[in-house]
């Protein structure tokens, strides 16, 4: 068996939807799980679209070399494309991604980086050939934040601010009725 190092690839810079880099979500995976959607120009991501195609194409042949007669489904892609001609990819990872700065330095690790953040991320991919059908995802490995976008994980603000405190008002009790 032949151990086959698998390509790195590294995206466009693009605009992070829903980052889970800084620490990982673990609503639907209790063991964990980083990931980000990352918008890009669809002009700058033709050799990515077409890596992914060419992975999907080689497990659907590696298929049919194995069952012939067997009927071909096919998983979600790792990207969509939207009417305004960006390209949005999909990275997931389960072990966390070295983040960098812009200028490739160590990001601080109390760091939270947010929605709207430009990125660049290296990744890997990996195709597969399971029930939900043959696909291909992008596992994430590195991500450089171009321009960071920052807060604190919670609710916006708005327009509250700090007002002075008030004396409770205590509520009196109707008197109860036998």
């Amino acid at each position: 068996m032949t151990n086959l190092k698998k390509p790195v690839f590294t995206s466009p810079k693009g605009k992070a939807i829903h980052p889970w880099v800084t620490n990982a979500d673990i609503q639907f995976d209790s063991e964990g799980k980083y990931h980000t959607k990352l918008e890009c120009k669809q002009n700058e991501c033709a050799k990515i679209i077409k890596a992914i195609n060419d992975e999907i194409e080689t497990k659907v042949k590696a298929q049919q070399e194995l069952d012939p007669n067997k009927k071909i489904t096919y998983a979600n892609k790792p990207y969509v494309i939207t009417t305004e001609g960006n390209c949005i990819f999909n990275f997931k990872t389960k072990f966390k991604p070295v983040l960098l700065d812009n200028k490739m330095n160590a990001l601080a690790d109390e760091v939270n980086v947010f929605g709207d953040s430009v990125l660049r991320i290296t990744f890997e991919l990996f195709g597969y050939n399971m029930p939900v059908g043959i696909g291909c995802s992008l596992r994430m490995k590195t991500v450089q934040v171009i321009e960071l976008v920052t807060g604190t994980p919670g609710g916006a603000l708005g327009d509250l601010k700090v007002e002075p405190d008030v004396t409770p008002k205590v509520q009196e009790q109707p008197p109860e009725i036998c």
